[in-house]
């Protein structure tokens, strides 16, 4: 995924925290493949 788009859905970033929060390190780095903008998180 690169549209920033499709990185906008809330329930991806709920997702995403949630997986930094229980260090889900393999789901984490799954976003991060798919260039999931960090930016997001801190707007």
């Amino acid at each position: 995924m690169t549209d920033d788009e499709d990185w906008k859905n809330p329930l991806l970033i709920d997702l995403f925290e949630k997986a930094l929060n229980r260090k889900q390190t393999d789901f984490v780095k799954l976003f991060l493949d798919h260039d999931f903008p960090l930016t997001n998180l801190y707007r």
